[in-house]
């Protein structure tokens, strides 16, 4: 018989839904002296969606109804159809203000949890990766390398309410030409944001421009221009609070055709 213990740390772990406790207190760019408390961070955050019903019927699958650090409380890990319509389904996908004596139980509940075999096969459940912004899908694209025609597909933008925070800075959009680059960021705040951009020549490994930290007005859409780059294929940079925020190709061909 499987501990509760042993399927928190040795399985996969899928939250039911999105928007939940830990995405709060984790999701989007931050200095040092805003983070978690156990330093947890997510400058760059995607979200995979999988389907539910093919992940609830894979074998040996078990679900917690709230958060599995209360384990032995009122946190319980179950894997039958009992204990799944036990579930307090309106506390899980509550969302809105609660009051005073029902908001620690709706935190609990938000982080209820699928508990699936590790390793978990993501082929066939995986619908979509869902991405904050355009720069965003362009640096999860370029990071996963050899394995990027096998998911570009399935990774998306959503920009709607539902799915992120968006509570924090982030990188939006980039745009390069020959002789300028363009940065439009996610805005939050009149604060001044540390901002640090890069640039690379990917034949030669050679770094062509480097901005070092400066504090911007992340309100502006700001263009770094009078450059000038050959033809050729490059990798953009771009760091907030010394975090990387984007990283992603662009290439300058001046041919007409």
């Amino acid at each position: 018989m499987v501990s509760t213990t042993a399927l928190a740390h040795d399985r996969v772990r899928l939250y039911f839904r999105p928007l939940n406790p830990t995405q709060f207190h984790v999701e989007g760019v931050r200095a040092e002296g805003q983070l978690y408390s156990n330093q947890a961070h997510a400058p760059i955050l995607a979200m995979l969606v999988f389907d539910g019903a093919s992940v609830l019927l894979e074998e040996d699958v078990h679900f917690s109804n709230g958060n599995l650090q209360r384990l032995g409380g009122q946190t319980r890990v179950g894997n039958n159809d009992a204990f799944f319509q036990e579930i307090d389904w309106k506390k899980v996908y509550h969302d809105g203000p609660w009051s005073h004596d029902d908001g620690d139980e709706i935190k609990r509940c938000r982080c209820a949890e699928v508990l699936a075999q590790s390793p978990m096969p993501i082929e066939r459940s995986l619908q979509a990766i869902m991405c904050r912004s355009s720069a965003e899908r362009a640096t999860l694209l370029h990071l996963a390398g050899h394995s990027r025609s096998s998911w570009e597909k399935r990774v998306r933008v959503y920009s709607k309410p539902g799915i992120f925070y968006n509570k924090w800075p982030y990188v939006n959009e980039v745009n390069a030409g020959p002789d300028h680059i363009e940065v439009e960021f996610h805005h939050v705040s009149s604060k001044l944001i540390p901002v640090r951009l890069q640039v690379e020549r990917t034949s030669s490994g050679k770094i062509v421009y480097d901005w070092g930290e400066t504090n911007l007005d992340l309100g502006s859409k700001w263009k770094w221009d009078e450059l000038k780059f050959e033809d050729g294929e490059y990798v953009c940079r771009i760091f907030l609070h010394g975090h990387l925020a984007h990283e992603a190709p662009f290439l300058i061909d001046r041919l007409p055709f």
